[in-house]
């Protein structure tokens, strides 16, 4: 988990470093954060990650300007959450909800943390909450019309 943690942490500095070179205003958008291998360790392996990493929770968490939780379709689109599709996918939807849970919970401390659940219109409509969620966000930091 250690080496899983730092390869992260090094994929991320990475991209904040290609970013800059390009002199422009930049966005990064991950899938994964580092706060979401809380979820799969235990409680007391994670201060062990924590502190074999040289850094505190608050750090990590710090890293990230806002955060979509996109809600795993085993909790309210079950008809939809399949392990056919995608072969990294191994969790029964009990299971998946319960990682999801415990992902969401691992973020508890974000103080611009979004969540996106699962209704009426379907993964586009997901899709589409969370595009104007980041457009949002991006408008209110950002003061540039063309955005």
């Amino acid at each position: 988990e250690i080496n899983l943690l730092q390869l992260l942490l090094d994929f991320e500095r990475a991209m904040l470093r290609i970013a800059s070179l390009s002199n422009k205003k930049s966005v990064i958008i991950c899938d994964r954060g580092a706060v979401d291998i809380r979820a799969y360790v235990p409680e007391e392996m994670w201060g062990e990650l924590l502190s074999a990493s040289n850094t505190t929770m608050e750090a990590l968490t710090n890293r990230y300007d806002f955060v979509v939780h996109l809600v795993t379709a085993a909790d309210g689109a079950e008809q939809h959450y399949t392990t056919v599709n995608n072969s990294i996918r191994t969790e029964t939807p009990e299971e998946a909800r319960i990682l999801d849970k415990k992902t969401l919970d691992a973020w508890n401390d974000h103080p611009k943390r979004i969540l996106a659940l699962n209704g009426d219109g379907g993964f586009e409509s997901k899709l589409n909450f969370v595009t104007g969620e980041v457009l949002r966000y991006l408008h209110s930091i950002v003061d540039d019309p063309k955005l």
